[in-house]
């Protein structure tokens, strides 16, 4: 029931804050990706297309293959870049260059999820150059000149649109069965990974206020009292920090 009425009652978008933070993060997506582009010396290189990256560390510099995508080719993933920074045979041109995608990427990840998406759904988000969209916009325009309706029908489906309703809210799902642990999950967008930065965006109706409520290391917890452990016990009883204890 909680979850449903979440969903139900969705949450307000402020479109003045949107409209900044879309500004900002393509602003520093583009100063980003000139810093890419200046450590791999490729004036034209788009560091949202995934197999020109994995072209240019794994064939062009060499670099170790560090996981394997589902269809067996060299990963380009987060954790694949993150083990590559940290591998000290890595050359200091390319860990410059793997923090600078990283921060590329992350603009580029808050802005569509987070951003982009945040206007009216009877509006049409345009391809974006920063990442690797499809422009199936032009094709829907060429396929409605020819009027082929399964192309149209193909394309209308690859047509990306905004994701707030009529009452200028989004609607999150919220899932109480969606993890092994019993906590909550979230999507289309998953507003439980909205970064601090971009909550902003997101408001109470007037009258209202948002509230913040977390299972505090829940299952550490528990496992814990379980077990009898008296390192984590005492943790939890003096309010220190368990996770530090783990990284000892």
């Amino acid at each position: 029931a909680v979850c449903a009425d979440m969903h139900e009652n969705g949450m307000g978008v402020d479109q003045a804050a949107r409209m900044r933070w879309d500004v900002k993060l393509r602003e520093d997506a583009i100063e980003y990706r000139k810093w890419c582009r200046a450590a791999a010396d490729e004036p034209e290189l788009n560091p949202g297309s995934y197999p020109r990256i994995r072209e240019l560390l794994f064939d062009r510099w060499s670099l170790p293959v560090q996981d394997l995508t589902d269809l067996g080719e060299p990963s380009t993933g987060d954790d694949s870049l993150r083990k590559l920074l940290v591998n000290k045979s890595t050359p200091e041109r390319a860990q410059l260059f793997l923090a600078t995608l990283r921060f590329f990427r992350r603009c580029v990840k808050y802005r569509g999820t987070y951003i982009r998406k945040a206007v009216p759904s009877d509006q049409i988000i345009p391809p974006d150059d920063l990442s690797e969209d499809e422009d199936a916009l032009s094709r829907l325009e060429e396929a409605k000149k020819t009027n082929d309706w399964k192309a149209i029908e193909a394309e209308e489906k690859k047509v990306k649109r905004g994701g707030v309703l009529a009452d200028g809210r989004v609607h999150a799902n919220f899932v109480a069965h969606g993890t092994t642990s019993g906590r909550l999950s979230s999507s289309g967008p998953n507003m439980q990974n909205v970064t601090r930065c971009l909550r902003n965006v997101y408001v109470p109706s007037p009258g209202n206020v948002f509230i913040s409520a977390d299972f505090d290391q829940i299952e550490l917890r528990l496992i814990a009292a379980l077990s009898n452990c008296a390192l984590y016990l005492d943790a939890f009883k003096n309010k220190k920090d368990a996770h530090m204890l783990t990284t000892l």
